[in-house]
């Protein structure tokens, strides 16, 4: 079953407004330090890089939840009007990328964030507890995986992997 996440990167669904996301709060950190960087500059990134977190969910390490985050991706997509083909691939990229991670994660947890910006663009993110940086791999016609991120680079803007200090997030954005 999934649960809201109150630790991984201060989320909660539970909070009556957005929390910032982890970029945002270093922005603003030194938006209001003088001695780090003028006000007008971090206010300016800040604004650039805003976006919305749509979902922020951590689920078991177990086969099932991939279906379960992709479902859920799915769903508040399609509640907030995105276009139907986007809300489609994000919801393709979500089941590649929870798959791998419920694979590294070794029976912990894994964590999905969906957020939005401005522009219309959707990032989807997945960490997970492994400092295993997933890698392409170039598979024959007649096996059964290793097409995740293939199938993630095809359909996505830009993808790659955040080390953290617990694990690794791997990202995707995707635009319709």
């Amino acid at each position: 079953m999934a649960t809201s996440s109150l630790t991984s990167g201060g989320y909660s669904r539970l909070l009556p407004y957005p929390c910032p996301p982890p970029a945002l709060a270093l922005f603003w950190q030194s938006a209001v330090t003088p001695h780090r960087r003028p006000r007008t500059q971090a206010m300016a990134t800040m604004t650039m890089n805003a976006r919305q977190i749509l979902l922020s969910m951590n689920y078991p390490a177990v086969p099932s939840a991939v279906g379960i985050a992709r479902k859920s991706a799915e769903h508040v997509l399609g509640a907030r009007g995105f276009a139907t083909p986007l809300v489609e691939d994000v919801g393709l990229v979500v089941c590649e990328l929870v798959t791998n991670a419920v694979r590294a994660a070794d029976g912990t947890t894994v964590g999905l964030t969906v957020a939005a910006d401005a522009s219309g663009a959707v990032t989807v993110e997945v960490r997970d507890p492994s400092s295993a940086a997933p890698r392409p791999r170039s598979p024959e016609l007649d096996d059964v995986g290793g097409r995740g991120l293939v199938i993630v680079a095809a359909l996505a803007e830009r993808y790659g992997v955040r080390r953290e200090a617990h694990g690794k997030t791997v990202f995707a954005v995707l635009r319709t």
